[in-house]
């Protein structure tokens, strides 16, 4: 075969085979995924190549709300985020030296008074309208929930059921009203809501607060498949055994070491968590920096959950 032929068929051959693919994002713009997902997503005006993460890593800083930064994980979530590159928007914020330090670490931080009623959809809308007021919009937001009573299906009361579907159910469905449609409408943020470890393990003193942190969790799921292809994740985190002052108290693990020691041992890792293991853990899902990953519930807990 003359060379002139094999120059031919060689340029046949090539042009038969699938192209190259020099990137992943070429690889599911060539695949099922790139022909069916990204152009019903560019349909609804999100752009795959604007990521989140790119945010953060161009220097301009991030926005987050914090619902409040006085109790539980909260004061180390918002030190982790300003940490890792953003400006807050908080509620709650009865913690003056807290604020002085965030400010005090470069944070431009914006407080929002009278936030304290979960169940009231006006609480978490002040929150928002701060932050496109303050930051033209905001990246993402970590809204802590909850009402605790120890109650079960056969002994609790009427008034048992109301507490906890307000704190625990309520008011997960008014923080997602206020804070997803902007983040939908930008095509871009992370949501984070903070239920229980409790929904995992249902017990029968608690029947009524596991019953409606397991709904709550029901409905982040469901939210986050109804705007998972806008760019916005949700996900929910729980924790137990955490190293906190109402925690410690409500468990006697503050009135003797052995006390302490016996509620630590209650657990597979034998120790408290600390706030600062669940900030880290929840920052990652709202710093931008991860974002392939929704519907879920994480617990924080010890080992609590699996066994």
């Amino acid at each position: 075969m003359d060379k002139e032929l094999q120059d031919q068929e060689a340029v046949v051959e090539q042009e038969a085979r699938p192209k190259e693919v020099s990137s992943r994002r070429d690889f599911l713009k060539q695949g099922s995924v790139g022909a069916a997902g990204l152009v019903g997503v560019a349909a609804m005006g999100f752009q795959p190549e604007i990521a989140t993460a790119q945010s953060s890593r161009s220097g301009k800083k991030r926005v987050c709300i914090l619902f409040d930064s006085w109790n539980h994980m909260m004061p180390a979530l918002a030190r982790e985020m300003v940490r890792r590159n953003h400006d807050l928007v908080l509620g709650q914020a009865r913690n003056k030296d807290l604020v002085k330090e965030l400010r005090g670490m470069g944070a431009r931080v914006e407080v929002v008074e009278d936030t304290e009623d979960q169940v009231k959809l006006e609480t978490f809308q002040k929150l928002v309208d701060r932050a496109q007021e303050a930051f033209g919009g905001f990246n993402s937001a970590c809204i802590r929930t909850g009402h605790h009573v120890n109650a079960s299906a056969l002994t609790g009361t009427e008034k048992d059921l109301d507490t906890v579907y307000g704190g625990n159910l309520k008011s997960v469905f008014f923080a997602l009203q206020a804070i997803v449609p902007p983040l939908v409408a930008q095509g871009s943020g992370q949501v984070v809501i903070n239920t229980s470890a409790g929904a995992t393990r249902p017990q029968p003193a608690q029947a009524l607060y596991c019953a409606t942190r397991q709904a709550a969790n029901g409905l982040v799921r469901a939210t986050a498949l109804e705007v998972a292809a806008n760019g916005v994740t949700v996900n929910a985190t729980g924790t137990a055994g955490m190293e906190y002052p109402s925690y410690l108290h409500m468990v006697g693990a503050d009135e003797s070491p052995e006390k302490r020691k016996a509620a630590m041992d209650s657990f597979p890792m034998k120790r408290f968590i600390q706030p600062e293991d669940a900030a880290s853990f929840v920052a990652t899902l709202i710093d931008g920096t991860a974002t392939g990953q929704t519907g879920q519930f994480y617990s924080i807990d010890a080992g609590f959950s699996i066994v």
